[in-house]
């Protein structure tokens, strides 16, 4: 391993160690608030909800884009690349296994980027737990509470889906 190799995982193993620091102590400033309150309550729900809600945005992401590159992998029946060594150009064929950890790490990606997009919890926690408000709205046969719980959350989901199939088609075009 060479130096500036080195130095660059040194570089990013201290990114990724103050960025775990910095994200302990944003979880530890806001449990101390809400114990302050007396509301511990309310932040388990917040973590858990926030939990909930990024494992299945990466896991769907995941699944999507990995099923896509898969796909736009298996259709490359062979990758020739031309390599220089003095005057002698070789073909150097890549193999197809590491393409295949290309999907894997491209669909790894964009889950993370997807999966770090700030979403509302209180948004998917009311659609999940709203109280139904008894009232029937008289065009559309629903109840009002569908308006003020459910439909804020479905569009939150329709924009990420959006984003995902905008970014999976960007990176298979």
């Amino acid at each position: 391993m060479t130096g500036r190799r080195g130095a660059l995982w040194l570089i990013a193993g201290l990114a990724l160690a103050l960025l775990g620091g910095r994200w302990l102590a944003s979880l530890y400033g806001d449990w101390a608030f809400h114990h302050a309150l007396g509301t511990d309550v309310v932040w388990r729900s917040k973590v858990m909800t926030v939990f909930i809600l990024r494992l299945a945005v990466f896991s769907i992401t995941f699944g999507f884009v990995f099923a896509n590159l898969y796909a736009v992998r298996q259709s490359i029946v062979s990758l020739v690349l031309p390599r220089q060594v003095g005057n002698l150009e070789i073909g150097e064929a890549i193999p197809t296994r590491r393409l295949t950890m290309m999907a894997v790490g491209g669909a790894g990606v964009i889950a993370l980027l997807l999966m770090l997009v700030d979403v509302d919890w209180t948004v998917a926690r009311l659609a999940f737990g709203g109280v139904p408000f008894a009232e029937i709205d008289p065009y559309l046969e629903r109840d009002i509470g569908f308006y003020a719980y459910t439909l804020p959350f479905e569009m939150v989901l329709n924009q990420l889906g959006s984003a995902l199939v905008l970014l999976t088609v960007v990176l298979v075009v």
